[in-house]
């Protein structure tokens, strides 16, 4: 309940309530009611009270991030206790939650229990199959409740509304229910899982090589509204700034109007790829890594100007995020590759529903040096105590076309068996991801053919359609295999 804010500043006192679902602070699949996620603490039988945990339990913020050292050495250590005894007993932590953990090895992986939550439910609910599936909440989130009672699971549960499907076709139901039942990918997708996950089977893939790559602009986030979103930040930052555009540099102004010029033309401009990164690098010079985030963050709360009832930070594809979704709950590690800055796709990231570590977020990259280091050479300078880093200035590399391919083996380190992109910048990854793969590999491509929801062009999509007939990838049509794009209440001016 949004209106309801009694417990407001005792567990989320940083945020309004109704982001806690989109930006992933509460699962709306939760492992407690799969029977296999536990919250606990420490309990110190000195003392006979909880040990301090440096923080209270469900508090939705940086400070229940396990690894937060702003709490006392204490504080820190029990937390640590408490995540090696677990590690050591077979449970995977949480990193936004110190008191949060799940079996590894689930007995029931793909199934949601049906449990009373409130004394009306448990006086008056009929505790058979659900007929229908319906959802409740818990403390974890909100739950498909389509399995059958917590007292009735049989050894191979059934769906009552379907009753020759099992668990895990129902489990893809729900966990893909923004995509249209006929949608070719949706099929593609469940059926390679079915295979890829089966022991028995040959075309099984062990856990630790299920890697999945995805492209962001206009795989997982909106791509042009008018334009990238690195795109319009560097133009903000030139051209709008009143701290900065005063300061930009004449090479900074000369990129900025051209991005202002394609946003109001579409004109295109040779080289402004790199120049752009170039530009960036110099426009952001000498802002700490947090600085450069806090940043991003502020520009991520402006409205996106092509849509009603939606910011800058919010333009994700919410049926792509169902898939990121549905690709960790089958064991598969997934990385962004992207083109665009690797730190901006971070702040992009931050607070996000995509909840994905930075460490699995890969981009185009600029140098980052220690405040003291000067021009000094990192070879010959040493870190110090009061040393922070910031951005250095000097743009490296446009990871775009095939220096994505080279990027994933300098930084993954083995080949990938899905990959998601959208354009030609991403057919290098397809290819690579499809070639001469040891495990079943797929490529998707999405195709950006709605121009009632979303930015689309017709002529573009397809292009993808025919380019991905011609290598075998999967097309996904945004008009025709998507329920929705952004999700209810953001409509396209």
């Amino acid at each position: 309940d949004a209106d309801d804010t009694r417990m407001k500043e005792y567990f989320y006192p940083e945020l309004d309530k109704d982001v806690l679902f989109p930006q992933g602070y509460i699962a709306e699949r939760s492992g407690h009611s799969r029977g296999s996620t536990v919250d606990l603490t420490l309990f110190d039988m000195a003392t006979e009270k909880e040990a301090d945990m440096g923080g209270t339990f469900d508090y939705f913020g940086e400070l229940s991030h396990p690894d937060y050292t702003g709490i006392t050495r204490e504080q820190y250590e029990n937390r640590m206790i408490l995540r090696e005894v677990m590690l050591k007993h077979g449970f995977k932590p949480l990193e936004e939650e110190w008191w949060h953990f799940t079996l590894e090895n689930e007995p029931y992986p793909d199934t949601y229990f049906t449990f009373p939550i409130n004394s009306d439910s448990i006086t008056s609910a009929d505790t058979s199959p659900q007929s229908e599936p319906k959802e409740s909440s818990n403390d974890g989130g909100t739950v498909p409740q389509d399995t059958v009672s917590q007292d009735q699971a049989p050894a191979e549960p059934q769906s009552a509304n379907r009753p020759d499907a099992g668990l895990s076709d129902l489990w893809t139901d729900a966990a893909l229910s923004l995509w249209t039942d006929a949608a070719p990918a949706k099929a593609a997708l469940t059926a390679y899982m079915d295979a890829v996950t089966d022991e028995t089977g040959a075309e099984f893939i062990p856990v630790e090589n299920r890697i999945a790559v995805f492209d962001l602009d206009g795989t997982l986030f909106c791509e042009t509204d008018p334009n990238y979103f690195d795109y319009t930040l560097l133009k903000y930052r030139v051209l709008e700034d009143p701290d900065y555009k005063d300061k930009a540099s004449d090479f900074e102004k000369e990129v900025a109007n051209k991005i202002k010029e394609q946003n109001e033309t579409g004109k295109s401009f040779s080289g402004l790829e790199v120049d752009h990164g170039r530009a960036v690098a110099s426009a952001f010079s000498g802002m700490t890594v947090e600085e450069f985030n806090d940043y991003i963050q502020e520009f991520k709360k402006l409205p996106m100007p092509g849509y009603d009832g939606m910011l800058r930070g919010e333009g994700w594809y919410q049926p792509m995020l169902e898939i990121v979704d549905y690709l960790k709950e089958n064991d598969f590690k997934v990385y962004v590759v992207s083109g665009t800055d690797r730190l901006i796709v971070r702040g992009i990231a931050y607070g996000s529903p995509l909840n994905l570590p930075n460490s699995q977020i890969i981009g185009s990259d600029e140098t980052i040096v220690a405040t003291g280091q000067g021009s000094e050479d990192g070879l010959n300078y040493v870190f110090t105590d009061g040393d922070r880093l910031v951005l250095g200035g000097d743009f490296l590399i446009k990871n775009l076309k095939m220096n994505k391919v080279s990027v994933i083996m300098q930084e993954i380190g083995q080949q990938p068996v899905l990959s998601f992109g959208n354009s030609t910048g991403d057919s290098s990854m397809a290819e690579y991801v499809t070639s001469g793969n040891p495990y079943k590999s797929l490529a998707f491509m999405l195709c950006c053919d709605d121009t009632e929801r979303e930015n689309g062009d017709e002529a573009k999509a397809q292009k993808m359609f025919d380019l991905c007939e011609e290598f075998d990838w999967v097309p996904i049509s945004m008009k025709n295999d998507w329920t929705t794009i952004y999700g209810d209440g953001v409509t396209k001016k």
